[in-house]
Parts: C-alpha cells; sequence; structure tokens
C-alpha cells in the first residue's frame, strides 16, 4: 500500500491530466492508483476492487466512534492509529472513505475535479440505462438502484406512461426516459418526509428540457413529493414556460408558490430544447431559516433563496415527471423533457461533495 499511495500521491502533484484506464482489475492499491486519476476509464467489465489498507503485516481497523462515524476523516502525519494488534504513529496523510470501502491520498481527496459521486446519505439512483421495465412499449416501472424503502417508481394510470430513449448519442449512448406530461410514482406516504423538515437534501439530474405545453404558468415539474393540498407542503423542481429551471421547497404553512414560505428558487438563464445538462438543488440542514441553492452544469450555485422550516410538515409520494401524486389532475403542472438520471441524498452534501458529483456526472454523460 505505501508504494500504491507514492504512485497516487505522483500522479496527483502532475499538473497535467491524468486518465486511468481499467479494462479488467485494479485492486487494493490498484483502486488507489485510479482514484488518484483525473477520471477514470472502464469497459463494461472494468471492475475497482475494495482497498485494505495495512500497517506492516496488521490490517488497519478503526475503533474510534469520531472516526467510523463520519463518512470521510482526515489521518494527519504522525497520528496514533489502532490496530488489531498494536498502537503505532503511522507516518501517512491520508484520506479514508471509510464507510465506502477505498481510500485516497489526502491531496487526491482535497484537488478540485475528482470525478466521484458522493455516496453517503444516497437514497435514490433511478438510472435509465437499469432496470426499466416495458410493457408495449411503455415504461411500466423504473426501479432504484440503492437498497432503500422507496425502491420503486411505477406508471399508475393509461396514459401516465412515459417511453425509453436507447443509446442517446448527446450523452455519450446511454439511455433517457422521455417524459410528455406523464410520470412515474413511488406509493410509500412518508419515506422523504425528512428531507424537508430538519436533515435537508440534494438532489442532481441529467435532465433535457423539451418544448412545455402549458397548464400552469410557469409550473413544469420534472419531480415533486408535494402533500395533496390544502398547502401542498414537500420539496420540487421544474421549469418555466420557456425552460428557465427552478426548484424549491415548500413548509405547509401556507398556499401561495414563490412567498417566503415557500421560495421558488430561479434559474437565471433558458435553458436549449433537446439538450442536456447535470442539474442540481442543495437545502441545508437545520430547523430555522436554510439556505436552498439551484446549480446548472456548475457547482457554484446559479440561484439561491432561504426556506424557513417547519417540523411539522408532511410531505407525500414522490413523483419522477410532476409535481405529485396528482389524482385529481394528472398531467397539468408536469413537464416534457427527457430523464437520463435522477439522484437524491437525505442531507446536503458539502461543496467539495457537489463539485464530485457533478464532475462525475457530466463525464460520465459527456456534458459539457
Amino acid at each position: 500500500m505505501l508504494a500504491a499511495t507514492q504512485i497516487a500521491s505522483a500522479i496527483n502533484r502532475r499538473k497535467g491530466k491524468v486518465t486511468a484506464l481499467v479494462p479488467h482489475y485494479a485492486m487494493s492499491g490498484g483502486t488507489l492508483i485510479a482514484l488518484a486519476a483525473d477520471e477514470i476509464v472502464m469497459t463494461d467489465h472494468g471492475v475497482l476492487g475494495p482497498v485494505d489498507p495495512q500497517v506492516g503485516q496488521y490490517p488497519v481497523i478503526w475503533d474510534s466512534p469520531e472516526v467510523t462515524n463520519r463518512s470521510l476523516f482526515v489521518i494527519e502525519e504522525r497520528i496514533p492509529v489502532m490496530t488489531r494488534h498494536t498502537a503505532r504513529n503511522v507516518p501517512l496523510k491520508a484520506v479514508f472513505a471509510a464507510a465506502c470501502g477505498f481510500f485516497l491520498s489526502t491531496n487526491v481527496a482535497h484537488t478540485q475535479g475528482q470525478n466521484i459521486i458522493a455516496k453517503s446519505g444516497l437514497i435514490v439512483d433511478l438510472d435509465a440505462d437499469k432496470d426499466v421495465v416495458q410493457d408495449n412499449g411503455q415504461i411500466a416501472s423504473w426501479k432504484n438502484q440503492v437498497d432503500w424503502k422507496a425502491s420503486l417508481f411505477k406508471a399508475t394510470r393509461p396514459d401516465g406512461h412515459p417511453t425509453l430513449r436507447p443509446k442517446v448519442e448527446s450523452i455519450n449512448g446511454h439511455a433517457s426516459i422521455i417524459f410528455k406530461k406523464q410520470e412515474l410514482l413511488n406509493d410509500d406516504e412518508d419515506a422523504f418526509d425528512r428531507l424537508i423538515t430538519g436533515s435537508g437534501y440534494t438532489w442532481f439530474a441529467v435532465v433535457s428540457p423539451g418544448h412545455q405545453i402549458t397548464m400552469l404558468k410557469d409550473v413544469c415539474s420534472f419531480f415533486g413529493d408535494l402533500k395533496n393540498g390544502p398547502f401542498y407542503e414537500g420539496f420540487w423542481a421544474g421549469f418555466t414556460d420557456d425552460d428557465v429551471i427552478w426548484a424549491g421547497s415548500r413548509n405547509g404553512r401556507s398556499q401561495q408558490t414563490g412567498n417566503p414560505d415557500n421560495p421558488k428558487v430561479l434559474g437565471t438563464s433558458q435553458l436549449k430544447e433537446g439538450v442536456f445538462y447535470v442539474a442540481a438543488g442543495r437545502m441545508a440542514a437545520g430547523t430555522g431559516d436554510v439556505k436552498i441553492e439551484l446549480f446548472v452544469n456548475d457547482p457554484k450555485p446559479a440561484a439561491a433563496g432561504i426556506y424557513p422550516v417547519n417540523p411539522a410538515a408532511n410531505s407525500s409520494k414522490m413523483a419522477i415527471g410532476q409535481e405529485r401524486d396528482a389524482t385529481n389532475h394528472p398531467g397539468r403542472e408536469s413537464y416534457i423533457g427527457e430523464m437520463a438520471r435522477i439522484m437524491f441524498w437525505e442531507r446536503p452534501l458539502n461543496d467539495a461533495e457537489m463539485q464530485g458529483t457533478m464532475n462525475a456526472l457530466k463525464a460520465y454523460y459527456g456534458i459539457k
């Protein structure tokens, strides 16, 4: 592992771009070296194996609760580290991603532009390349790639089935799902409640707007878990009639969209029809006034607003393609466009995680 750490450090110090090619297996130190690169290119059968750091002949075992309760932590030089058999000073400066089973040199982890999707707190990953079930050319369900309680998103009405578009050239040959005022709904009423009552959240979507057909002015939602009245609490995102992206949360204290209880964070420019973007939203944790931010193809926020958290708010079922389980007006507040990926975290990612996830998705889907 020492040799691999030295190689990874050398790669990290190189000023030019470094690409790691993994045609078959990168195991242990090989994974560490690959993670030091600016990007990793893998074949369909490529594998990054777990990193199992050792000190001498002993495996490193972390017993400190301050360590095991954090997904990322920094070991500074000469910090005592307990192993199974001995305590000793380890002359390493490393970052261990304990929850995920890999580690990086500290410089690697702190380098801007690392293409790593954050895993801690990830609760939903809907990928159009995976587990999309079709029935007679229409999508019946889309399965979450994370083992979590909101596991399946299903079409629930005869004319509410989106369609699959395979091998989209503009996103590196990945698939996308075409929504034309249709939706896929998860039937868990309470799964997402805590995201607007204190935990905070992050979402990322690889999304392309289409030509919106207005039914309610500037409300063309591509996801949402708003409650069916009276004040529609939850969080959501969508486009205006002319494809300016927006996002927001609603706290259940009043109805009007865009008022202080229900801020609508609006992007600054019109997005192009048929072009894919990596969009994201982040709401800070807490039970007072917290910040909501909107991102488009950039880890720096395009817009921000303030949301007054209501710990008693009670959101509803999550819909993809529409703002809620809109049984009283199906299709009315939904959008027209495509989606290749949508992901949710039950916490706000930090700035480094936002940048890493943004870069990883842009690289994977070939988005400039």
